[in-house]
């Protein structure tokens, strides 16, 4: 149980957060130093090719951005900065000595029009690669306790936020519970071979644990029932079920 805590508590929240934002966290090293290695690289139809490094900005960059309607931006800068927005999912461009080509589509012929910019900002964005913010899994424990009490703004419910921090520590607990229902499995094992293993791991586990859990937290965020009890509704079923076989075999 100790053990299942930490991780539910720990060390998923934050796996969630990194593999859902690796690609963010990869642009946001962009913005502060970068291997020397790396020279050009591609988001979605952008396309960003630079000399050199320097100081937190890229030296001599071409950028190639199209925008949502089609148009066509080739910019060749002395420097480009990055600052990766993250909650709003977008990278943001500050761009000095800015040459840009503009493209578009106007009845059927291509436009061109050249211009030159002292200082120019350009924006990707990045909404479908990179989710925005952190998701309920992603949440530390500290991070819901303060949105409970209205400490951080997030777009979740109470419900919501309350089912999850119930349900992290019913996962913890559910060794305890799973401990209930194996002594009266331990003795079924005794008397009927190997049909008894297989009903020992496939009816706790998946046929009682799992779809009571899945259940109860979406019924618990939901609000259709209380939190707490959506959360714990698995570990209960499966400690009082437990015990009551447990009896059962000692009255035999």
């Amino acid at each position: 149980s100790a053990g299942c805590a930490y991780i539910t508590h720990f060390l998923i929240p934050q796996a969630h957060y990194n593999r859902r934002n690796l690609f963010g966290r990869v642009l946001n090293g962009l913005t502060a130093q970068l291997g020397s290695s790396v020279r050009d690289f591609r988001l979605g139809d952008h396309y960003i090719r630079f000399k050199d490094f320097q100081d937190g900005a890229m030296i001599e960059a071409d950028i190639f951005i199209v925008d949502p309607k089609g148009n066509r931006e080739f910019i060749r800068a002395r420097e480009a900065r990055l600052t990766l927005d993250e909650s709003e999912a977008r990278l943001i461009f500050d761009l000095r000595d800015a040459a840009v080509t503009f493209q578009t589509d106007r009845k059927g012929k291509d436009v061109q029009t050249d211009l030159l910019f002292e200082r120019l900002t350009r924006e990707i964005d990045l909404s479908k690669d990179f989710k925005k913010g952190k998701s309920l899994p992603d949440l530390s424990n500290a991070e819901i306790e303060a949105a409970l009490r209205k400490e951080l703004k997030l777009r979740r419910s109470d419900e919501s936020l309350r089912t999850e921090w119930h349900r992290r520590k019913a996962v913890a607990l559910a060794p305890l519970a799973f401990t209930r229902a194996a002594g009266p499995l331990g003795m079924l094992l005794k008397r009927g071979g190997r049909v008894a293993v297989l009903a020992a791991v496939i009816i706790p586990v998946f046929a009682v644990y799992y779809p009571l859990m899945i259940g109860g937290v979406k019924l618990g965020e939901e609000g259709k029932i209380a939190p707490a009890l959506g959360a714990w509704l698995a570990d209960g079923v499966l400690a009082v079920a437990g015990i009551a076989a447990f009896r059962g075999f000692v009255k035999l």
